[in-house]
């Protein structure tokens, strides 16, 4: 697994290219062209708290992302 710090997603994301690339991609929502399946939510029985999955698929299925959360 990788993990980024916030210097190295600046360095590979600059904000002017994040801000530009979700305007297209909320655009192709929009318009049915993007694919955002409900998330999921898995219950920890270790302790309190969700491990939650957001995929989501833009540009005709040439970029997929997903955003995990604990």
């Amino acid at each position: 697994m990788l993990f980024l710090n916030r210097e190295v997603v600046h360095e590979c994301l600059p904000m002017g290219q994040a801000v530009s690339t979700m305007k297209r991609a909320f655009a192709q929502l929009a318009t049915g062209q993007a694919q955002v399946p409900t998330r999921t939510i898995l219950p920890l029985a270790a302790g309190p708290g969700d491990f939650l999955v957001m995929p989501a698929v833009v540009d005709g299925g040439q970029s997929v992302g997903s955003k995990l959360l604990t």
